[in-house]
């Protein structure tokens, strides 16, 4: 009888780990399942990272936004900047946000199109890249001639031109 009931222990704690497992993140699996670490991930290296492309300026929705995207898909986020030590500058007052998160942050220099390639090439891991559209990253995508781009690109626009949509969506008056 002993058996059977440590092989029916067995099963509902498998079955409670992939129900887990469907919806939530590892991090929350590990609480719901109250594993208290005893479950961990192999390591931060060669954890998926969402792109951010970083300008002379940061705008608030963009970081808010790949922020909580990052929190959501359980990912890092990785700045590209042409100026790292203006980036940690800028990104400074979220620093308490993407800890609090559990977000690892890091920058890396790129200084034109060629070098934004070149991180795609080299980091495969990237889910996608999220831009305001006066960096880097946006004028490599936009530079780009022919050819499917290495991820996709989300262009988050935190000026007044952004509640009226572009005129390929506006709708003709008939």
């Amino acid at each position: 009888m002993k058996p059977l009931s440590q092989q029916l222990k067995q099963a509902l704690a498998a079955l409670a780990c992939a129900d887990a497992g469907e919806m939530l993140s590892r991090r929350e699996m590990d609480q719901v399942l109250g594993s208290g670490g005893a479950v961990k991930p192999a390591g931060r290296e060669g954890r998926r990272e969402v792109a951010m492309g970083l300008g002379s300026l940061l705008h608030g929705r963009v970081i808010r936004y790949a922020l909580g995207v990052c929190q959501r898909l359980d990912a890092d986020l990785c700045v590209l900047a042409a100026d790292t030590d203006a980036a940690y500058r800028q990104l400074d007052p979220y620093r308490a946000e993407w800890q609090r998160a559990g977000i690892n942050c890091r920058t890396e220099a790129v200084a034109g199109p060629r070098d934004v390639r070149a991180f795609f090439e080299r980091h495969h891991h990237v889910l996608f890249a999220v831009s305001g559209g006066d960096d880097p990253l946006h004028a490599a995508f936009a530079a780009r001639r022919g050819g499917k781009p290495p991820v996709p690109l989300v262009l988050v626009d935190d000026g007044p031109a952004a509640e009226t949509p572009p005129a390929q969506f506006r709708y003709a008056p008939d």
